[in-house]
């Protein structure tokens, strides 16, 4: 519970045969069984399959070598990861550099782990920023100016894991979302 819900949870809903949190606390039967069968967890899963399902469909017809993501608020960045991978697999031509910006930093340092253990390769094939959404992009919209210099910009923007830390049912909830998805 006190990983509860940091990336270090969201970890397992993704991969649910690991026997371990990322930091290496056993999981008992009954968190394996909420890991995987809650409905936040399938629902969780589901959003990544759509996610990693829309860019795969993207790189079949894309034409260039390079297809760049920028997944705001990564968290473990599982879905991330996984969704290079398929591209990979799908189009070995095509080069997918990844950024992931989150405001945790063990999110990021996880999400770091996660990418090299899949054979991603850090400043090659991802780079992580530390950034506060909210301020950096939802209000004042300079994030891709500081991620991206030289006027590259990112083909895919995902967002999987953002509007949920948005306060709910407020006006400045749909504010920040408006801005947000308008930026």
């Amino acid at each position: 519970g006190k990983q509860m819900p940091t990336a270090l949870a969201l970890h397992n809903l993704y991969v649910t045969e690991a026997q371990t949190l990322p930091n290496g606390a056993e999981i008992d039967d009954r968190a394996r069984d909420i890991f995987r069968h809650s409905l936040d967890a399938i629902g969780i899963r589901t959003r990544a399959n759509v996610a990693r399902a829309i860019v795969a469909e993207y790189a079949r017809d894309f034409n260039g070598n390079e297809i760049r993501e920028l997944s705001l608020a990564c968290g473990a960045a599982v879905p991330v990861v996984n969704i290079a991978k398929e591209v990979q697999n799908i189009r070995p031509d095509l080069k997918m550099p990844v950024t992931l910006v989150d405001l945790d930093d063990n999110a990021l340092n996880l999400a770091r782990t996660y990418a090299t253990e899949n054979g991603l390769i850090e400043n090659q094939d991802f780079r992580t920023h530390n950034a506060n959404l909210i301020t950096n992009f939802a209000m004042r919209n300079t994030l891709i100016d500081e991620i991206y210099e030289g006027g590259e910009k990112p083909h895919v923007i995902d967002a999987l894991g953002f509007f949920e830390y948005l306060p709910k049912e407020t006006r400045s909830g749909r504010q920040l979302a408006s801005a947000f998805t308008e930026n």
